[in-house]
Order: C-alpha cells, then structure tokens, then sequence
C-alpha cells in the first residue's frame, strides 16, 4: 500500500473574495455554444454563436454573480469552517436552496464529516485542517 504524501495547504477563503475565485479565469463551453461560469451553474452569460467572446467575458465578469462574496453569503460568517469551505458551490446552493445567496448545505455536512474522519489521516494534514478552523 503507498503512502499520501501531504504537500499541499487547504485552499483557503477570504470573506471579501467570490466563493468560486478558485476558478477565475475560466469558463464552460457547452455543445450548443452557451458559455456559462462553470459546468455546475445554470447561468449563462452567452452564446459564441451569436456573440462575439470578449463580449461573453464582459457579460459575465460584470454579472451580479461575480460581485458576489463570501460575506454576502447568509449563515456562513460565523462558521468556524469559513476559511476552508468558503461557503462552498453556489450551484449546490442554488440547487438545493433555490438561493445562490445561502450556504452550501453539502458543504457544510461535507467539512462535519471531514473533522471526524481527521484521525484516519497523516498528522500533517490534521495540523493543516486546525490551522484554518475557528475554534468554537
């Protein structure tokens, strides 16, 4: 059996950036040609082929949904999992919540599970979990 090496910090979130900057900078061509921020999200911001793509780019990067933050997200502030989750995936929000501006309850049970799986994991990624969570 190998062995995971852990190299890597979690990604973490700030309370004044999106919650999908993890991915800025690209985007999701589907087969008819409507562009959309990610494969997840059901917001489209054009067409290439009824659009040119620089303006598809302008749609979406002064869209509602890319002046959205963290802290724009209702029930998220205060979780001691902010830092780490950063809300999690506004489709999933969206989804399940009807609500781009919730929290991500998939998220939020995901990162409960995680803390009590911790103890099956190497002691360097445990120390990096705790490094990011609020103590409560």
């Amino acid at each position: 059996m190998s062995k995971i090496l852990v190299t890597k910090k979690f990604y973490t979130y700030n309370i004044n950036e999106h919650p999908c900057s993890y991915n800025h900078g690209m985007v999701t061509i589907h087969a008819n040609g409507d562009v959309g921020f990610c494969p997840t999200l059901s917001r489209i911001f054009g067409n290439i082929n009824t659009l040119p793509f620089e303006k598809i780019v302008h749609n979406l990067y002064s869209s509602e949904f890319m002046k959205l933050t963290i802290g724009d997200i209702k029930g998220c502030l205060k979780c001691k999992y902010l830092r780490i989750c950063g809300g999690g995936c506004r489709a999933d929000a969206l989804y399940i919540n009807n609500d781009i501006h919730v929290e991500d309850s998939f998220a939020c049970a995901g990162m409960k599970v995680l803390e009590q799986l911790l103890d099956l994991f190497p002691r360097k990624l445990k120390n990096e979990f705790h490094k990011y969570v609020k103590s409560e």
